[in-house]
């Protein structure tokens, strides 16, 4: 029968520096945090990621306008709720108080926490549309003298005056 040999002095001592090794990458793993998951609230109560419309195609329909053709009436915009308007190209910005245009441009509501009223005060429709993000609906779009884009980003709703 053949002698038995020892492993060389160099593999002896890299077995137990793996062992180490190996316990401390468990460690390490098992000590980091998983990330939560999507919608789940921060520290601070608001939401991981919030829910946005963004209102790209607008018109109007039998809207009247005076003999300087400014328009008669004006629209509204306001939240039921904790909301963010930008109008334009502004970033958006917390809805205070009834925001009272006399045109409706393009612009991006944030819809996490409340939902977001446009509403024409005066003769004729208008009509919006845009993308979703963060929410279940993808696309919105409605005309009519009161709309109201849906909290958490839902869908678009008209309202009878």
């Amino acid at each position: 029968m053949a002698p038995l040999r020892s492993a060389p002095l160099a593999s002896r001592r890299a077995v137990p520096l793996l062992a180490a090794g190996a316990l401390a990458a468990t460690v390490l793993v098992a000590a980091a945090p998983a990330p939560p998951p999507a919608g789940t609230p921060h520290a601070n109560g608001a939401p991981a990621a919030g829910t946005t419309v963004r209102i790209t195609r607008v018109g109007s329909r039998g809207i009247a306008f005076d003999d300087r053709g400014h328009m008669v009436g004006e629209i509204l915009i306001y939240g039921s709720g904790p909301v963010k308007v930008g109008i334009g190209t502004q970033s958006p910005q917390v809805v205070a108080d009834t925001m009272r245009l006399k045109t409706l441009p393009a612009f991006i509501a944030d819809v996490t926490n409340g939902e977001v009223h446009v509403e024409l005060r005066g003769a004729g429709e208008i009509e919006i549309g845009g993308d979703v993000t963060g929410g279940p609906a993808v696309t919105v779009s409605a005309r009519g003298r009161h709309l109201v884009l849906l909290k958490g980003g839902t869908g678009i709703r008209t309202l009878r005056p």
